[in-house]
């Protein structure tokens, strides 16, 4: 009988700790895979209609979007989650000084990258450029930043919801275009502005009063505008590394090598979904610190980073058999895509172990550490990219992600390992003197 009671009691147990950590996991993979249908449908259908050529100039241009949206919403996503959940901070207060941290950072982010990309990406008309500009940068970030803060506040389910929302409207207007025979790159940009801004819109005037919170501009402090820029600056640089190589591409007139890159690196990335979605749902977890236990980061990206790379082999050895199915989904214009994936398939084990130790970073709140990892990596891929895109082209490019990922592992690792000791060791010296302290006082 004791037993059997023992035997309920640690499956209660298991249950109570595991099974919210399954469900936004399930979330987080519906969420993904309605992403990889959206993504799918989205790349069959503009590299179909683009060719390479064209669908160079459409992956260049996101190759500049990418880290300037990096750098004006993506951070401030972790941010306020990181101020609600691990610095206690009242919702309202962090999402109004969100707000002006985000309208300020997107009237410099969308001038940049218009500035920019007029400069480099010669397949897109200043029109569509533009356009493409304030979908990434100006419409999806207000629900992008909601959906951080509902997280924070509501838990994960919640703000898979409203993301998913943003799939649909990105994937349905892209299909509604293709059936009326209207798709271009213009009318898709037109049609994304209009329906995502009003997506935002209903974020602010639905969501946000729902959560208790005021859609109106705030004052950042001083320590949150410092956060932010700990936050933004990685995000932005991860982005440049992963992204920059199909601008470079574009700046050095290599088009067409840009188009079949991209159409490459899409399948990587879809590819990669499964272990990117692991990460997104349990990311706040990593948030928490207990200062009574020891090393509980560092067994915590051990455990998330054992799971994710034992998953991902099996991935990237898919990738690289039907690599040749490219071919035949967009035509035999991106045969030359077919090598291109093999050569990146290492990209996915490389990602699966080198996110969760620049988490556990977060968790000990070194946010400071993990900028440095992120920005010098970048640093890195940009100056392999310009090195060896003009003399390899894509083999160039191929080869700066790598070693830039490498590097991102080995440095997250290290410097987790050893931030995380130095901390304990102190802790346990504050304890004894603590306790010695106490001691002598009773004596």
């Amino acid at each position: 009988m004791r037993k059997e009671i023992s035997v309920m009691h640690k499956l209660r147990a298991l249950k109570y700790r595991y099974g919210e950590m399954a469900g936004d996991v399930v979330w987080s993979g519906i969420a993904d895979l309605l992403t990889i249908i959206a993504q799918t449908a989205s790349f069959i259908l503009l590299g179909r209609n683009l060719g390479p050529d064209r669908y160079g100039g459409y992956v260049g241009m996101f190759g500049i979007i990418g880290p300037l949206g990096a750098l004006s919403w993506s951070g401030l996503t972790l941010l306020v989650m990181q101020q609600i959940l691990g610095q206690r901070q009242t919702p309202n207060t962090v999402a109004r000084n969100a707000l002006t941290l985000l309208i300020a950072q997107t009237i410099f982010a969308s001038t940049v990258s218009i500035a920019i990309a007029m400069l480099v990406i010669k397949g897109l008309s200043t029109t569509e450029i533009v356009l493409l500009t304030l979908v990434e940068l100006a419409a999806a970030p207000v629900v992008m930043i909601t959906a951080g803060i509902r997280q924070a506040v509501e838990g994960f389910p919640q703000a898979a919801r409203l993301r998913i929302g943003l799939v649909l409207c990105r994937s349905l207007s892209l299909v509604g275009l293709y059936l009326v025979d209207a798709l271009t790159i213009r009318n898709l940009a037109i049609t994304w502005l209009a329906v995502i801004s009003l997506y935002s819109l209903y974020c602010l005037a639905r969501i946000w009063p729902r959560l208790g919170l005021t859609p109106l501009p705030g004052r950042p402090s001083r320590s949150m505008l410092v956060a932010n820029g700990q936050l933004s600056l990685p995000m932005a640089s991860g982005t440049l590394q992963q992204d920059g190589d199909k601008a470079v591409l574009n700046g050095f007139n290599l088009t067409t090598d840009a188009g079949l890159y991209g159409a490459a690196f899409r399948i990587i990335l879809m590819a990669q979904l499964p272990v990117q979605t692991m990460n997104t749902a349990l990311f706040h977890r990593f948030l928490g610190d207990n200062e009574d236990v020891m090393g509980q980061h560092t067994r915590r990206a051990v455990r998330f980073s054992f799971v994710s790379f034992m998953g991902s082999i099996p991935i990237a050895l898919a990738i690289w058999l039907v690599a040749p199915i490219l071919s035949i989904i967009l035509g035999d214009d991106f045969a030359g895509s077919v090598d291109i994936v093999r050569w990146l398939a290492p990209f996915i084990p490389l990602l699966a172990i080198s996110s969760a130790p620049l988490n556990g970073l977060l968790g000990l709140n070194k946010n400071g550490v993990r900028a440095a990892v992120v920005v010098s990596s970048s640093v890195l891929a940009m100056a392999l990219y310009l090195t060896l895109i003009p003399i390899f082209s894509w083999r160039g490019a191929a080869i700066g992600t790598l070693i830039a990922q490498v590097y991102v592992a080995a440095a997250g690792w290290y410097l987790l390992i050893k931030t995380e000791r130095s901390i304990d060791a102190e802790r346990t010296e504050d304890a004894a003197t603590k306790a010695a302290t106490a001691g002598a006082a009773a004596s």
